[in-house]
């Protein structure tokens, strides 16, 4: 719940800010398009692994989990590499207020992802 408010939060200030003159938005890079269908596999991964344990089969629970982590983890290291991509062509954090909510916005999901992958090596 707090992070759903967090975000919803972050969301909002989003549109408002952007209906001022010195926002320009950034290029997304294709990276981003990847990197959603990374995210979605681990979300299918999980589930698969839910089902998995229902049946009570361990095996495709570990093979579910794994794959979840693995693939949460390419999703961390490929908006990483978009970050990268963006500082390079210029794009900085400090150079207009889209790009600070761009790096805000990614950032704080990438540490929920972060969360998310420490709760899975628990599991």
């Amino acid at each position: 719940a707090v992070v759903g408010c967090l975000f919803s939060l972050f969301a909002s200030a989003y549109f408002m800010r952007m209906g001022l003159s010195d926002w320009q938005p950034l290029p997304l890079p294709r990276l981003l398009w990847l990197n959603t269908g990374v995210l979605v596999l681990s979300s299918v991964a999980l589930q698969c692994a839910v089902v998995a344990a229902r049946r009570g089969q361990i095996d495709m629970v570990r093979l579910g989990l794994a794959t979840a982590g693995l693939t949460a983890l390419a999703f961390l290291i490929g908006q990483l590499m978009a970050w990268l991509q963006l500082t390079d062509d210029g794009y900085l954090l400090s150079s207009n207020p889209a790009n600070s909510f761009f790096y805000l916005i990614t950032g704080m999901h990438g540490l929920h992802i972060l969360g998310g992958l420490v709760g899975l090596g628990r599991t």
